[in-house]
């Protein structure tokens, strides 16, 4: 049995990559099909994509200091979402590929900068039914950053080929996990008593068995993460005993 360098028993797998030949190659973060037309809208976001994917990758790397992995990236949803050869030479592989190459050239790489410096590059798949992105601060905790503030998208409830099941999804959250939140022995209801601007959660109301009731205020991600759900735009709560 191998110990991995995380003192659990499994090897600690590394992999080194160029940045734009062979890293960005490999981000699955949005289907390669959108630029099949070879032109045109869908193209022009799969090159938006590579360009944040770049500036997220180069400022992480930037700010980067010892992780775990001993490494700079994580392949998933720690960082993005890496795939590597699946993604490059799978369906569209080359229409991605294209995407990548069509934001760089011999001398430069597009990357998105704030007054002269790199910016953090984090992105949304998709926005809730209030159709707003969400601020820096409301969403990681990070102290306000002026080019993270949201705006509005339009563009999700019309996207035509978002999965019916990221649109409308249900989920399951465990009692025991929603006692260890709240710190109460039992829960049988949750009520969503606030929101942030862009619609995702911001406190939850618990209430026992008993009856008694006790909210918590946490910033989006948290919720998102803390209760194990695909993302923090949701309407409802219902404990699984």
């Amino acid at each position: 049995m191998i110990t991995g360098i995380d003192g659990k028993s499994q090897p600690n797998v590394v992999n080194n990559v160029l940045l734009n030949t062979e890293y960005l190659y490999g981000i699955d973060e949005m289907p390669s099909s959108w630029g099949a037309s070879g032109s045109g809208k869908g193209l022009q976001a799969l090159e938006a994509q590579a360009i944040v994917a770049r500036g997220y990758a180069v400022q992480t790397i930037l700010r980067s200091t010892s992780t775990a992995c001993n490494c700079n990236l994580y392949d998933d949803t720690r960082s993005q979402n890496y795939t590597g050869w699946s993604k490059q030479g799978g369906s569209y592989g080359s229409t991605w590929k294209k995407a990548v190459d069509a934001t760089t050239t011999k001398t430069s790489d597009k990357i998105l900068t704030y007054k002269g410096n790199f910016i953090e590059t984090t992105y949304f798949a998709a926005t809730g039914a209030s159709g707003r992105t969400g601020s820096n601060q409301d969403v990681f905790g990070s102290t306000k950053i002026a080019y993270l503030q949201g705006v509005a998208d339009p563009y999700t409830a019309k996207a035509a080929g978002l999965p019916a099941a990221d649109k409308a999804w249900t989920d399951t959250v465990s009692e025991a996990t929603l006692s260890k939140i709240f710190d109460l022995p039992t829960v049988r209801s949750v009520t969503i008593t606030a929101k942030y601007g862009s619609g995702q959660v911001k406190t939850l109301k618990a209430t026992s068995a008993t009856g008694t009731t006790k909210s918590v205020t946490r910033v989006a991600d948290s919720w998102r993460s803390s209760l194990g759900l695909m993302s923090d735009w949701f309407t409802k709560i219902t404990p699984h005993v």
